[in-house]
């Protein structure tokens, strides 16, 4: 009876293991800056104008985004919150870092942060987030 606790704390131990290397994986893949306003291949798109005017939802491709408080939801906000007060990325509501600061660690990364510069963001993305930190996240 005894080894057959002792088997089932183990393979109990082994489970939740199991789950939260998942679950870390899961909230790791959305720092990667996956976007979701990629475009379906295929799809037969009009301008941005003409579907905007008939009050449809307009697919952008990732490097056309540029309302800043977007850009960072959907680049930052897995990590560090949609609200800067962080996830699994640190609070950055408030930093005490310049505009330009923000904008370094943005294009080369720091720490498990990946960099962004020369990857699905533009450098003018990248400014926008920044201020977009300094200004609206205080």
């Amino acid at each position: 009876m005894r080894l057959d606790k002792v088997k089932f704390q183990k393979s109990t131990g082994i489970l939740v293991f199991l789950l939260l290397i998942s679950l870390a994986g899961f909230m790791l893949a959305g720092c990667s800056g996956g976007s979701s306003t990629e475009k379906k291949e295929g799809a037969v798109t009009e301008s941005a104008g003409e579907a905007e005017a008939e009050g449809e939802a307009v697919e952008l491709e990732p490097e056309e985004v540029k309302d800043p408080e977007q850009l960072f939801v959907n680049s930052c906000g897995a990590c560090h919150g949609h609200d800067g007060n962080g996830v699994i990325g640190p609070a950055i509501r408030g930093t005490a870092r310049s505009v330009e600061e923000v904008e370094k660690v943005i294009n080369e990364g720091k720490g498990s942060m990946p960099k962004f510069k020369g990857g699905e963001l533009t450098e003018e993305q990248i400014k926008l987030i920044a201020n977009y930190v300094k200004t609206e996240l205080k």
